[in-house]
């Protein structure tokens, strides 16, 4: 093909200019397509405005690769932004995209080619207006949420006391005119609680601290009977009701009210509760109970709360449970020693989801190894306890009484100091270093 006198023309967008940086490689190969080489060919086009146009002489075969940049000219800046304002007003606000297409058509020796970049932007559609969050507004929940029980015949020996804590948060209900949904943020009454228990609870009304509402004053209607829709009543505001096993509160609608209510119960009986047993044969009874927030005609906000009691059975003997304790040897390498020597191995113990405060670890001994006895290894066990609690937390000799029972089996327990620093997360992970010094090797 004969490529001699080979036009090139080019056309830019009215809105964009040259920057006058051409660069040009022509790669060439000889008469059977071998031989490739590639050298800088010098390309300067006559520039006119947004168009240029050049004649050149190239051999063939060959291939002229040509780069350019070009940018929006200072004069088409102002035109530019009005084509962009005259998209973006023909929306008339609605949501969609809005562009302006930079184009750049080229003419090679007859064969045209195109190309463009739209510049532009979006109008998204706005959020779908929000409602109330009524898990933060509302909530329930129980202490203890898992306690120890002694049985005789599958009834409980003492009734259990829990205390229920009702929440209620009413500072994000606010119907602000600007919001699009204010009938949403409108809270449609006084607010009610109510929870009725299940037949094996009572409310403790007998308890001197029933019921606790800190700065929000609470006082009982005495002489109501009726239901959660009749307390919701304005002269109810302030007021609560127990009727047999049910319990009303009144908070209002006041937005300022942001309170946390104390209730006192007592679960007497298990009979009828979901049980299950566990491998190490403990019983395990579920008291669950469930309260409704009524704060709109016809919508009530449900919160649950349950309380797990654990029937361990006869753990005088004390309680081997591999998901709660553990103990290793910190090397479980062999060790030489010689006759009449003694031996200090370092063991670890680690205890977790148990209430520590009232538990100990009863270490028993191979008194052909250990004398727990000995004032000198019981001292040296003292001086040298050491732990770590929930994973970083360090703890000292102090915060530990170690003591030999009637068997001479070693006992371990957190003493004052120790159950002040687990605080109330008694039930976090504790590892425990004890060295042990074994008697003289015979």
């Amino acid at each position: 093909m004969d490529r001699s006198s080979f036009t090139i023309t080019d056309e830019l967008s009215e809105y964009l200019s040259y920057n006058n940086d051409f660069q040009a490689e022509l790669t060439t190969w000889d008469e059977n397509g071998w031989n490739k080489q590639t050298e800088a060919f010098d390309f300067s086009p006559e520039i006119s405005g947004n168009t240029f146009a050049t004649t050149v002489e190239l051999p063939s075969p060959s291939e002229l690769t040509v780069n350019y940049t070009a940018s929006v000219s200072e004069s088409a800046v102002q035109e530019l932004q009005e084509a962009l304002q005259e998209q973006y007003d023909a929306l008339n606000g609605e949501p969609g995209s809005f562009t302006v297409s930079l184009g750049n058509t080229a003419d090679f020796g007859g064969t045209e080619s195109s190309g463009n970049v739209d510049i532009g932007g979006n109008i998204e559609a706005p959020p779908a207006p929000g409602v109330p969050n009524l898990g933060e507004s509302f909530g329930k929940s129980v202490d203890p949420s898992s306690v120890n029980i002694e049985t005789e015949d599958d009834e409980l020996i003492d009734p259990v006391d829990v205390t229920y804590t009702f929440k209620a948060d009413l500072t994000q209900w606010n119907p602000d005119e600007h919001k699009e949904n204010p009938e949403d943020w409108t809270l449609g009454q006084n607010v009610v609680i109510h929870d009725t228990l299940p037949s094996q609870l009572e409310w403790n009304t007998s308890a001197e601290d029933f019921i606790d509402a800190g700065d929000f004053e609470l006082t009982e209607a005495i002489d109501f009977d009726g239901s959660a829709a009749d307390f919701a009543a304005e002269s109810y505001v302030g007021q609560y009701a127990v009727i047999g096993q049910d319990l009303y509160i009144n908070v209002g609608q006041d937005q300022q009210t942001n309170v946390s209510i104390d209730v006192r119960a007592t679960i007497t009986t298990l009979d009828g509760l979901n049980t299950w047993t566990n491998d190490q044969g403990w019983v395990y009874y579920t008291a669950k109970n469930d309260a409704s927030f009524t704060y709109r005609d016809g919508d009530a906000y449900w919160a649950s709360a349950q309380t797990e009691l654990i029937d361990r059975g006869d753990t005088s003997g004390g309680v081997n449970d591999p998901g709660k304790f553990s103990k290793k040897a910190l090397s479980d390498d062999t060790a030489y020693v010689d006759q009449g020597e003694s031996l200090t191995i370092d063991y670890q113990f680690v205890v977790a989801g148990v209430d520590l405060t009232n538990s100990y670890i009863v270490d028993e001994r191979d008194q052909n190894v250990f004398d727990f006895t000995d004032e000198d290894a019981l001292n040296e066990i003292r001086e040298n306890i050491s732990a770590t609690y929930l994973w970083h937390q360090q703890m000292g000799s102090e915060h530990f009484d170690v003591s030999v029972n009637d068997d001479g089996n070693l006992i371990i327990k957190l003493s004052d100091a120790g159950n002040e620093f687990v605080s109330d997360d008694v039930e976090g992970r504790l590892e425990i270093n004890v060295p042990l010094t074994t008697v003289p090797f015979e």
